[in-house]
Protein backbone atom coordinates (compact mmCIF):
# COMPACT_ATOMS: atom_id res chain seq x y z
CA UNK A 1 0.00 0.00 0.00
CA UNK A 2 1.67 3.07 -1.31
CA UNK A 3 0.46 4.93 2.49
CA UNK A 4 2.57 2.43 4.05
CA UNK A 5 5.48 3.45 1.79
CA UNK A 6 4.89 6.85 2.72
CA UNK A 7 4.26 6.92 6.74
CA UNK A 8 7.36 4.66 6.91
CA UNK A 9 9.41 7.44 4.97
CA UNK A 10 7.54 10.04 6.91
CA UNK A 11 6.48 12.12 4.00
CA UNK A 12 3.75 13.94 5.48
CA UNK A 13 3.26 15.96 2.38
CA UNK A 14 3.33 12.97 0.50
CA UNK A 15 0.24 11.42 2.31
CA UNK A 16 -1.86 14.32 2.17
CA UNK A 17 -1.13 14.31 -1.66
CA UNK A 18 -2.06 11.07 -1.58
CA UNK A 19 -5.14 11.15 0.29
CA UNK A 20 -6.11 13.54 -1.68
CA UNK A 21 -6.13 11.48 -5.24
CA UNK A 22 -7.96 9.03 -3.38
CA UNK A 23 -11.47 9.05 -3.90
CA UNK A 24 -13.41 8.77 -0.52
CA UNK A 25 -14.38 4.54 -0.86
CA UNK A 26 -10.90 4.20 -1.74
CA UNK A 27 -9.48 6.14 1.52
CA UNK A 28 -12.03 4.31 3.72
CA UNK A 29 -11.04 0.82 2.34
CA UNK A 30 -7.28 1.51 3.36
CA UNK A 31 -8.17 2.29 7.13
CA UNK A 32 -7.80 -1.44 8.10
CA UNK A 33 -4.55 -2.05 6.28
CA UNK A 34 -2.89 0.93 8.52
CA UNK A 35 -4.45 0.21 11.73
CA UNK A 36 -2.50 -3.24 11.53
CA UNK A 37 0.90 -1.42 10.44
CA UNK A 38 0.39 0.39 13.82
CA UNK A 39 -0.02 -2.45 15.78
CA UNK A 40 2.92 -4.26 14.20
CA UNK A 41 5.54 -1.02 15.22
CA UNK A 42 3.76 0.32 18.06
CA UNK A 43 6.48 -1.07 20.18
CA UNK A 44 8.73 0.13 17.68
CA UNK A 45 10.61 3.74 18.43
CA UNK A 46 9.73 5.99 15.08
CA UNK A 47 10.59 9.34 14.58
CA UNK A 48 8.58 12.14 14.95
CA UNK A 49 7.95 12.77 11.42
CA UNK A 50 7.04 9.21 11.18
CA UNK A 51 4.13 9.50 13.67
CA UNK A 52 2.63 12.52 12.02
CA UNK A 53 2.56 10.51 8.81
CA UNK A 54 0.65 7.80 10.13
CA UNK A 55 -1.57 10.23 11.90
CA UNK A 56 -2.34 11.80 9.06
CA UNK A 57 -2.93 8.86 7.00
CA UNK A 58 -5.28 7.07 9.44
CA UNK A 59 -7.32 10.03 10.20
CA UNK A 60 -7.74 10.70 6.03
CA UNK A 61 -8.94 7.18 5.81
CA UNK A 62 -11.61 7.98 8.78
CA UNK A 63 -13.99 9.01 5.66
CA UNK A 64 -17.65 10.01 7.81
CA UNK A 65 -17.54 12.09 10.52
CA UNK A 66 -18.27 9.89 13.00
CA UNK A 67 -15.74 7.74 12.43
CA UNK A 68 -12.79 10.92 12.53
CA UNK A 69 -14.62 11.71 15.69
CA UNK A 70 -13.99 8.31 17.09
CA UNK A 71 -10.34 8.24 15.82
CA UNK A 72 -9.92 11.61 17.23
CA UNK A 73 -10.97 11.22 20.75
CA UNK A 74 -8.61 7.58 20.83
CA UNK A 75 -5.83 9.27 19.63
CA UNK A 76 -6.08 12.66 21.14
CA UNK A 77 -2.83 13.49 22.60
CA UNK A 78 -1.01 13.83 19.13
CA UNK A 79 0.74 17.18 17.97
CA UNK A 80 -2.10 19.32 16.31
CA UNK A 81 0.38 20.37 12.65
CA UNK A 82 -0.63 22.39 9.45
CA UNK A 83 -0.76 18.83 8.14
CA UNK A 84 -3.99 18.35 10.09
CA UNK A 85 -5.67 21.29 8.92
CA UNK A 86 -4.86 19.66 4.90
CA UNK A 87 -6.04 16.38 6.24
CA UNK A 88 -9.89 17.86 7.96
CA UNK A 89 -9.69 20.43 4.12
CA UNK A 90 -9.89 16.85 1.69
CA UNK A 91 -13.90 17.38 3.41
CA UNK A 92 -16.62 19.61 2.53
CA UNK A 93 -17.39 22.09 4.78
CA UNK A 94 -20.99 20.41 5.81
CA UNK A 95 -18.82 17.49 6.73
CA UNK A 96 -16.34 19.35 9.40
CA UNK A 97 -18.97 21.31 10.44
CA UNK A 98 -20.71 17.72 11.95
CA UNK A 99 -17.42 16.67 13.11
CA UNK A 100 -17.27 19.79 15.35
CA UNK A 101 -20.56 19.18 16.60
CA UNK A 102 -19.49 15.38 17.48
CA UNK A 103 -16.37 16.49 19.05
CA UNK A 104 -17.88 19.30 21.20
CA UNK A 105 -20.52 17.00 22.41
CA UNK A 106 -17.79 14.40 23.57
CA UNK A 107 -14.97 16.80 24.22
CA UNK A 108 -12.27 16.05 26.67
CA UNK A 109 -9.70 18.23 28.17
CA UNK A 110 -7.77 17.34 25.72
CA UNK A 111 -5.50 20.09 24.81
CA UNK A 112 -5.64 18.56 20.82
CA UNK A 113 -9.45 17.45 20.56
CA UNK A 114 -10.24 21.25 22.01
CA UNK A 115 -7.75 22.80 19.80
CA UNK A 116 -9.53 21.13 16.36
CA UNK A 117 -13.02 21.92 17.46
CA UNK A 118 -11.95 25.43 18.39
CA UNK A 119 -10.56 25.65 14.79
CA UNK A 120 -13.37 23.99 13.11
CA UNK A 121 -15.32 26.54 15.10
CA UNK A 122 -13.84 29.27 13.35
CA UNK A 123 -13.14 27.49 9.92
CA UNK A 124 -16.92 26.19 9.22
CA UNK A 125 -19.32 29.37 11.06
CA UNK A 126 -21.02 26.23 12.81
CA UNK A 127 -22.60 26.76 16.00
CA UNK A 128 -20.14 26.70 19.57
CA UNK A 129 -20.73 23.72 21.37
CA UNK A 130 -21.59 24.50 24.80
CA UNK A 131 -21.37 20.86 26.85
CA UNK A 132 -19.85 21.22 30.02
CA UNK A 133 -16.90 19.42 29.06
CA UNK A 134 -16.18 21.48 26.17
CA UNK A 135 -16.37 24.61 28.31
CA UNK A 136 -14.50 22.82 30.56
CA UNK A 137 -11.81 22.21 28.16
CA UNK A 138 -12.05 26.12 26.58
CA UNK A 139 -11.52 27.43 30.28
CA UNK A 140 -8.34 25.18 30.54
CA UNK A 141 -6.95 25.74 26.92
CA UNK A 142 -7.12 29.29 27.63
CA UNK A 143 -5.39 28.76 30.85
CA UNK A 144 -2.52 26.78 29.25
CA UNK A 145 -2.59 29.63 25.92
CA UNK A 146 -0.39 27.08 23.43
CA UNK A 147 0.98 28.79 20.47
CA UNK A 148 -1.11 27.69 17.63
CA UNK A 149 0.70 26.31 14.82
CA UNK A 150 0.38 27.82 10.46
CA UNK A 151 -3.47 27.66 9.71
CA UNK A 152 -4.80 26.30 12.49
CA UNK A 153 -7.51 29.40 13.92
CA UNK A 154 -8.30 30.10 17.31
CA UNK A 155 -6.43 30.73 20.52
CA UNK A 156 -6.67 34.84 21.98
CA UNK A 157 -3.94 36.83 22.87
CA UNK A 158 -3.70 38.34 26.63
CA UNK A 159 -1.44 38.50 29.57
CA UNK A 160 -3.23 36.21 31.79
CA UNK A 161 -6.54 33.92 31.99
CA UNK A 162 -8.57 36.94 32.74
CA UNK A 163 -7.34 39.21 30.46
CA UNK A 164 -7.90 36.33 27.67
CA UNK A 165 -11.44 35.40 28.12
CA UNK A 166 -12.11 39.48 28.44
CA UNK A 167 -11.10 39.66 24.78
CA UNK A 168 -12.31 36.14 23.69
CA UNK A 169 -15.49 35.99 21.48
CA UNK A 170 -16.48 32.69 23.10
CA UNK A 171 -16.86 34.11 26.62
CA UNK A 172 -20.42 36.02 25.84
CA UNK A 173 -21.84 32.55 25.20
CA UNK A 174 -20.02 30.55 27.13
CA UNK A 175 -19.49 31.99 30.26
CA UNK A 176 -23.32 32.22 31.35
CA UNK A 177 -23.80 28.43 30.43
CA UNK A 178 -20.38 27.77 32.39
CA UNK A 179 -22.55 29.24 35.74
CA UNK A 180 -26.10 27.35 35.14
CA UNK A 181 -23.50 24.88 37.12
CA UNK A 182 -20.30 26.22 38.65
CA UNK A 183 -19.26 23.28 41.15
CA UNK A 184 -19.04 21.05 38.27
CA UNK A 185 -15.92 23.65 36.93
CA UNK A 186 -14.60 25.22 40.33
CA UNK A 187 -15.42 23.21 43.22
CA UNK A 188 -11.56 22.00 43.85
CA UNK A 189 -10.14 24.38 42.05
CA UNK A 190 -11.37 27.72 43.08
CA UNK A 191 -7.90 29.11 43.16
CA UNK A 192 -6.94 30.05 39.44
CA UNK A 193 -10.84 29.82 38.14
CA UNK A 194 -13.43 31.17 40.82
CA UNK A 195 -11.79 34.31 41.20
CA UNK A 196 -11.78 34.89 37.08
CA UNK A 197 -15.28 33.84 37.43
CA UNK A 198 -16.07 36.17 39.90
CA UNK A 199 -14.38 39.00 38.13
CA UNK A 200 -16.18 38.20 34.89
CA UNK A 201 -19.40 38.60 36.76
CA UNK A 202 -18.64 41.68 38.27
CA UNK A 203 -17.75 43.10 34.64
CA UNK A 204 -21.56 41.64 33.35
CA UNK A 205 -20.49 38.56 31.57
CA UNK A 206 -22.65 36.30 33.22
CA UNK A 207 -25.04 37.70 36.33
CA UNK A 208 -23.60 37.40 39.50
CA UNK A 209 -26.25 36.06 41.64
CA UNK A 210 -26.85 33.08 39.49
CA UNK A 211 -23.08 32.09 40.08
CA UNK A 212 -23.81 33.13 43.86
CA UNK A 213 -27.08 31.01 44.17
CA UNK A 214 -25.99 28.25 41.85
CA UNK A 215 -22.69 27.66 43.64
CA UNK A 216 -24.01 27.48 47.05
CA UNK A 217 -26.49 24.67 45.37
CA UNK A 218 -24.03 22.93 44.44
CA UNK A 219 -21.68 23.06 47.53
CA UNK A 220 -25.05 21.74 49.85
CA UNK A 221 -25.45 18.80 46.65
CA UNK A 222 -21.53 17.66 46.85
CA UNK A 223 -20.07 19.66 49.32
CA UNK A 224 -16.28 19.56 48.78
CA UNK A 225 -13.49 19.05 51.75
CA UNK A 226 -13.73 21.99 54.52
CA UNK A 227 -10.32 23.41 52.70
CA UNK A 228 -12.16 23.79 49.43
CA UNK A 229 -15.54 24.98 50.88
CA UNK A 230 -13.49 27.93 52.65
CA UNK A 231 -11.52 28.88 49.89
CA UNK A 232 -14.87 29.01 47.22
CA UNK A 233 -16.25 30.89 49.83
CA UNK A 234 -13.42 33.57 50.83
CA UNK A 235 -13.45 34.13 46.87
CA UNK A 236 -17.13 35.12 46.45
CA UNK A 237 -17.04 37.64 49.38
CA UNK A 238 -20.71 37.94 50.16
CA UNK A 239 -22.20 41.21 50.64
CA UNK A 240 -24.40 41.20 53.28
CA UNK A 241 -27.53 41.03 51.07
CA UNK A 242 -26.58 37.93 49.46
CA UNK A 243 -25.72 36.46 52.64
CA UNK A 244 -29.12 37.09 53.88
CA UNK A 245 -30.42 35.39 50.36
CA UNK A 246 -28.37 32.67 50.68
CA UNK A 247 -29.03 31.95 54.49
CA UNK A 248 -32.99 31.80 53.92
CA UNK A 249 -32.37 29.30 50.52
CA UNK A 250 -30.39 26.68 53.03
CA UNK A 251 -32.79 27.29 55.70
CA UNK A 252 -35.94 25.95 53.49
CA UNK A 253 -36.14 22.17 53.53
CA UNK A 254 -35.38 21.54 49.88
CA UNK A 255 -31.89 23.34 50.42
CA UNK A 256 -31.29 20.31 53.16
CA UNK A 257 -32.57 17.52 51.40
CA UNK A 258 -30.55 15.49 49.18
CA UNK A 259 -30.29 16.19 45.55
CA UNK A 260 -32.90 13.50 44.36
CA UNK A 261 -35.11 14.89 47.70
CA UNK A 262 -34.90 18.35 46.43
CA UNK A 263 -36.23 17.45 42.33
CA UNK A 264 -39.22 15.21 43.98
CA UNK A 265 -39.66 18.15 46.50
CA UNK A 266 -40.21 20.74 43.42
CA UNK A 267 -41.69 18.63 41.49
CA UNK A 268 -44.27 18.41 43.58
CA UNK A 269 -44.24 22.37 44.40
CA UNK A 270 -45.13 21.58 47.76
CA UNK A 271 -44.75 25.01 50.02
CA UNK A 272 -41.80 25.24 52.07
CA UNK A 273 -41.32 26.36 55.77
CA UNK A 274 -38.38 27.84 56.98
CA UNK A 275 -36.78 25.71 59.69
CA UNK A 276 -36.62 26.98 63.26
CA UNK A 277 -33.21 27.54 64.00
CA UNK A 278 -31.22 26.78 67.12
CA UNK A 279 -30.97 30.20 69.28
CA UNK A 280 -27.10 30.85 68.65
CA UNK A 281 -25.26 31.29 71.48
CA UNK A 282 -23.29 34.35 69.98
CA UNK A 283 -25.29 36.43 67.06
CA UNK A 284 -24.00 36.42 63.48
CA UNK A 285 -24.84 37.85 60.28
CA UNK A 286 -25.98 36.58 57.40
CA UNK A 287 -23.02 35.81 55.49
CA UNK A 288 -21.85 34.18 58.44
CA UNK A 289 -24.64 32.27 58.55
CA UNK A 290 -24.82 31.06 55.23
CA UNK A 291 -20.98 30.16 55.18
CA UNK A 292 -21.41 28.13 58.63
CA UNK A 293 -23.81 26.36 56.65
CA UNK A 294 -21.42 25.40 54.03
CA UNK A 295 -18.77 24.66 56.36
CA UNK A 296 -20.81 22.16 58.30
CA UNK A 297 -22.07 20.35 55.57
CA UNK A 298 -18.31 19.97 54.06
CA UNK A 299 -16.35 16.44 55.00
CA UNK A 300 -13.87 16.67 58.15
CA UNK A 301 -10.58 18.64 57.67
CA UNK A 302 -8.70 15.52 58.17
CA UNK A 303 -11.02 14.19 54.98
CA UNK A 304 -10.51 17.19 53.03
CA UNK A 305 -9.50 17.50 49.37
CA UNK A 306 -6.53 19.55 48.60
CA UNK A 307 -7.49 23.09 47.28
CA UNK A 308 -4.51 23.90 45.17
CA UNK A 309 -4.90 21.58 41.70
CA UNK A 310 -2.12 22.81 38.66
CA UNK A 311 -4.50 22.89 35.62
CA UNK A 312 -2.68 19.70 34.10
CA UNK A 313 -3.83 17.46 37.17
CA UNK A 314 -7.30 19.33 36.45
CA UNK A 315 -7.31 18.02 32.72
CA UNK A 316 -6.45 14.67 33.74
CA UNK A 317 -8.69 14.25 36.73
CA UNK A 318 -11.31 15.68 34.35
CA UNK A 319 -11.18 12.88 31.45
CA UNK A 320 -11.33 10.22 34.16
Amino acid sequence: MKLVELVEAGDIAGVVRELAALPPERRGACAAGLRAHRAATSRRASAPEVKAALSAAELGCRVTPEAAASWLLTYRYFKVGTWTVDVLDLHPVAWRAELAARLGERATASDTVYTLTEHLVHDTGCPLPASRRFILAWLFNRADNRERPARVLGGVPGADLLERLRADAFTPKLLPVAVRRPGRLVLGRPGWLLEVLVALTAEGFADRDELVDNLYADLAGDPPGGAEAAAVLKTLALTPAEGARVAAARATPAARATPAARSALAARSAPVTPVTPVTPVTPVTPAESAESGVLASATAPGESRSGSRAVRADARRSER
